[in-house]
């Protein structure tokens, strides 16, 4: 699979070629038993100038700041520029908003990275509730089955940190196993606090937790999901 093929699917999801085709592009999640439980929809370009979805996304952000390897204090401009500036122009990236069998807008889930070998799962918040208590787990296999049925992905990996033990639940329950382990430092500069590897050499305080990758390959995601083949009629 050629790298702008990889962008061209990502362009259109984002709107770049059409943004009129694009308002109806979504993906749709599934349970096991077939039931539809909501939709992916990609932030396009009409999207992400909408002050409302800006501050949703200010607010979930906010809420789950501990767990970025950036912090710091969230605000409109500063997010209405990371969506216009990073999220909708890079080809190797794409955030989806999450929405319920309501049609209520809970959280967001991107992937980033994209290449021919990987994707990485980023940016993944619920920040509202939902009468669907597994929604982020089938959300992740939806997504995950876009990357390899639709992308033509062979592996997915994802980083976390060590100490978000229920994210890193949810991911293995998805089939995520534990690679490597990052080393970090934490560098504070006034409001803003750095996680970095400190195989980077930069200087900074240690923590008392790592930076962990994970990964799953497409064939051990199907083996362990042998319906999603079915449901979505892979």
């Amino acid at each position: 699979m050629e790298m702008n093929y990889l962008s061209r699917k990502i362009r259109m999801m984002k709107g770049l070629e059409d943004i009129t085709e694009s308002d109806n592009l979504f993906i749709e999640i599934y349970s096991s038993q077939g039931e539809c439980l909501g939709r992916l929809k990609p932030i396009n370009k009409t999207l992400a100038v909408d002050p409302d979805i800006i501050e949703r996304l200010m607010k979930w952000r906010t809420m789950y700041m501990e767990y970025f390897l950036t912090q710091f204090p969230v605000s409109f401009e500063r997010t209405s520029r990371w969506l216009s500036e990073i999220v909708i122009p890079q080809d190797d990236r794409i955030l989806f908003l999450i929405y319920d069998d309501r049609y209520q807008i809970v959280g967001n889930f991107g992937v980033c990275d994209i290449n021919v070998e990987t994707a990485e799962l980023d940016n993944i918040i619920k920040g509202e509730t939902s009468k669907t208590p597994e929604l982020m787990f089938f959300c992740e296999l939806a997504l995950l089955n876009w990357i390899y049925r639709d992308l033509h992905i062979d592996k997915a990996i994802l980083h976390v940190f060590s100490n978000n033990l229920r994210a890193i639940k949810l991911y293995e329950k998805a089939g995520f196993t534990k690679g490597k382990f990052y080393n970090l430092t934490r560098i504070s500069n006034e409001d803003d606090i750095r996680y970095v590897n400190d195989n980077d050499g930069s200087e900074g305080e240690y923590v008392d937790f790592k930076y962990l990758e994970m990964v799953l390959a497409k064939d051990e995601f199907y083996r362990l999901h042998p319906w999603v083949k079915d449901i979505y009629k892979c």
